[in-house]
């Protein structure tokens, strides 16, 4: 096989500083998660996706799938789980690479956040 296919991927707007100790930035802590009840920790994955690679095991609200009659299922931050319809959850490809543009004042509140602050690095 040249690549894995991964049913569920961690969020990845919430492990974003692969380099933490070369970017002097720390790494994000469920302590600073502004909505952990609607943060998404773990979410279904498109492993067809052009972005996917050998061992990719993340996904952001471009690449997240509905695959149960239109909805999505989620493993929120404060432990909880979720099932949400795509307009919940799914991202333009500029929300989901713009943390500024997820938490744009105009879309302000959400019912489902893939940067767990307004501050989130975007890579």
């Amino acid at each position: 096989m040249t690549k894995a296919y991964f049913m569920y991927g961690e969020n990845g707007r919430l492990c974003v500083n692969k380099s933490s100790s070369n970017s002097g930035r720390s790494q994000t802590k469920f302590s600073q998660i502004v909505y952990p009840v609607d943060t998404i920790l773990f979410a279904e994955v498109n492993g067809n996706s052009p972005t996917a690679g050998a061992a990719q095991s993340n996904v952001t609200g471009q690449y997240a799938v509905a695959k149960h009659e239109g909805r999505g299922q989620f493993a929120m931050c404060d432990g909880s789980a979720r099932s949400a319809r795509t307009n919940e959850f799914l991202r333009t490809p500029t929300e989901s690479n713009s943390c500024k543009a997820e938490w744009d004042p105009a879309k302000m509140p959400r019912r489902m956040y893939w940067y767990p602050t307004p501050n989130t690095p975007d890579s």
